[in-house]
Order: structure tokens, then sequence, then C-alpha cells
């Protein structure tokens, strides 16, 4: 990207082109030099040309799933994660600009970003965070406050892959709010991640295609033996897949997670599928400046589970 920014100011002749609109424009002066750019440019624009951009450009292709029914599957995961305590939520197509970026470890190139200070929703338990963060900073005596929302995720990068587009459906679930006790705190909050998941999981899959996995911390050792054991207990009747790995999560690629992480993953056709991840992130702590928040974020893939319900995946 750096290459193609020199090229693009040796072009324009203007040496450090992005450095000088950063360094010497406020937002909303960048903002309005933007707009007015954008304004030029679609005026340059004939209608055959949008027919042409329809086809060509990946962001714009409608999905190939059945609206109707992805639309009752939605409502189903939405109704159920109520009745867990985890209120919906219907969530704008924006976040503010760095959303994703900013307190998580993606890299804004793979994010849409938009004018007016916004970003097209790259990972709804962002935004989610957020308005977890919200109610807590208005609200000191708040202890958790719990999320659920479907929404239309759009990312960035490309896919190399037929059965990814540049936008997907999701289902998100986050848990926020201040330890006020010990480790069981944290317990709590992962284990009715996890229990949602299984019991939503099982009624559509047999117990022996799906395997949980948990990663630890090397100081997390008590809360993840504890949610084993908790799990163990109330699917122990069920050929239920357990794997319990420890590694340092600063010494993997994955930055992502604190604490603990979780996967569930899906045997289909020969394929071992990466359908659900959650974990502990220190999103809250960095927004409120408080060490004390913690903050608990699942999805899990609700296009690919709906396709592979209706059997197209």
């Amino acid at each position: 990207m750096k290459k193609i920014t020199e090229k693009l100011e040796k072009k324009l002749g203007i040496s450090g082109l992005v450095d000088k609109l950063i360094d010497n424009l406020s937002g909303s002066e960048l903002n309005t030099i933007l707009l007015e750019l954008f304004k030029t440019r679609t005026k340059q624009i004939v209608p055959s040309r949008l027919l042409t951009e329809y086809n060509q450009n990946r962001f714009c292709s409608p999905a190939s799933i059945d609206p109707i029914s992805y639309k009752e599957d939605e409502v189903s995961w939405l109704k159920s994660a109520n009745e867990y305590g985890f209120k919906p939520v219907l969530l704008s197509p924006l976040a503010p600009l760095g959303s994703s970026s900013v307190v998580g470890c993606v890299n804004q190139n793979k994010v849409v970003s938009a004018l007016r200070g916004s970003e097209v929703v790259s990972d709804a338990t962002n935004v989610l965070a957020l308005k977890v963060a919200n109610e807590i900073s208005n609200d000191r005596k708040v202890e958790v406050k719990k999320y659920c929302t479907t929404h239309r995720h759009t990312r960035g990068q490309y896919y190399n892959n037929p059965a990814f587009s540049a936008h997907f459906g999701v289902f998100c679930m986050v848990s926020g709010g201040v330890n006020r006790s010990n480790n069981s705190f944290e317990m709590v909050l992962a284990k009715e991640h996890i229990l949602f998941y299984l019991n939503m999981l099982l009624s559509l899959f047999k117990k022996e295609d799906l395997s949980l996995e948990i990663y630890v911390t090397d100081n997390a050792n008590q809360i993840s033996s504890q949610v084993k054991d908790d799990i163990l207990l109330m699917y122990q009747n069920l050929a239920l897949e357990f794997k319990l790995t420890d590694f340092k999560f600063r010494e993997t690629t994955n930055q992502y997670y604190q604490i603990i992480q979780f996967k569930i993953f899906l045997n289909y056709q020969s394929n071992r599928i990466d359908i659900v991840d959650g974990g502990f992130v220190d999103w809250t702590q960095k927004i409120l400046t408080n060490q004390k928040q913690r903050l608990f974020i699942s999805g899990v893939g609700l296009e690919i589970i709906h396709k592979i319900c209706q059997g197209v995946l």
C-alpha cells in the first residue's frame, strides 16, 4: 500500500501528500474535500456504467441465499439468545471510523472506510462493545450488559474461495461489565456463551459432528478448568469432543483474545469448518481506561450454517 501511495504522489507531483492531508487538515476539513471529490466523480458517471459496476464490483452483488428462510433463521437465533438474557439490538450499517482497528488488531485496509467519520460495519461485536462501554460509562452501577444481534458484515479483503463473499451474515453476542469479585465473574460470562452455542448447534447437527476447543493463557487454567467441568457435567451423555489447549496468546498470530478463547467446529463433507469463535477481549478496558472491565464476545457464521442446512454449500 505504501508503494502505491508513493506512486500516486509522484504522479500528482506532491511529495508526502498523505502526511500533509493528515497533519494539516482537521477531520471535518478532510471530509469536506472527500465529499466534493466524490460528488465531482459521480457527475462523470453515465447510467450504463452503473450496470457494469453492479456486475463487476464484488461489494455490490446480492447474496445467493433465500432471504425469507434466512430471516427466519435470524429471528430464531435472536429469540433464543433473548431467552438467555441477551437483549437483541438492530445496529446501524455504519460504525465510527476505526471501530475495528483502534481497539482490535484489524488492519484498516480490511475495512470499507466511509465518509463523515464512519466505516461500514465489518464486525458487529466491535459496535456492541461501544454500546456496552457507553452504557457502563453513563451508569457506573451497571454490573453486566448482555446484547446480541444479527448483521451483514462487509470485509475489504479478497476471498479466493467461491463459498465466501465480500458481505455475509453473522450472529453475535457480547457480555460486558466490571469484575467485582474473583474468577467466578469470568467463568459465568464464558460459560453462558459456550452453552448457548452448544445448545443451538446440537439442535441442528449431530453431536458427533461437533467439537469444542478452548484455548487458555497460562494464568487462566483455573477458569478454563471450571468451565470445562461445568460443560462436561451438563453434556455428560453426549459424545462431544472437548479439547483444552494451553498456549501463550502473544506468541501466536492471533492477538485478539485475552484469558480464554473458544471455538466450535463442524465436520461437514470431510471438512472441518470453524463456525463459532469467541473469547475475552480488552476493548472496554481501552475505551473506558479501566482494567477491571471485562468483555466477552462471540459470533457464529449464520449464513454458512444456513447454507449447510439448506444443502447449498
